[in-house]
């Protein structure tokens, strides 16, 4: 993980390790990882101060209708070389803001864990707390489905059984 306090700092890491682009990465209320990725010529330090804007109908559980501009910020804070691109790719986790306003996207899970731990410390429940997903899978022990012109169906089973 790096770790970055200045926008400054992201821009010279960014030349001296030839990071070739920048990729902002978010999540929907249902847990969806989504992003944006941009060339690294593109990047200066007023795209990091004031992100890039998105399409907020596109998102599932975000925006619907006219009113959907929404804008994406990085938190430049934490940030990793994603070892999933085929170039040198400089990866963060962004904020989602209401485009027009500047206001934070009340729907965003990182600003909802936000608020929430922001609340525990007002309140003195905690000073400090951690917060993770929950991870489920299934398994199943077989799966069978047909498509055809005339017919479509699918079947899955289970020895797990519920």
């Amino acid at each position: 993980m790096l770790e970055f306090t200045s926008a400054k700092e992201v821009l010279d890491f960014s030349k001296k390790n030839s990071i070739k682009q920048i990729d902002l990465k978010f999540t929907n209320l249902f847990g969806g990882l989504h992003h944006v990725t941009v060339p690294i010529t593109r990047v200066n330090e007023q795209f990091l101060k004031n992100g890039i804007g998105f399409d907020g109908s596109s998102i599932p559980g975000f925006k619907t209708g006219k009113q959907s501009d929404m804008k994406l910020i990085p938190d430049i804070n934490y940030a990793f070389i994603d070892p999933f691109y085929e170039v040198k790719t400089l990866s963060f986790f962004g904020f989602a803001y209401q485009a027009g306003s500047n206001e934070e996207f009340l729907l965003d899970p990182r600003i909802i864990a936000k608020k929430a731990e922001n609340y525990l410390k007002a309140k003195s429940f905690a000073n400090m707390s951690y917060w993770s997903p929950e991870y489920e899978f299934y398994v199943f022990s077989s799966v069978n489905y047909k498509n055809e012109q005339n017919i479509s169906y699918y079947e899955v089973d289970s020895d797990e059984g519920l």
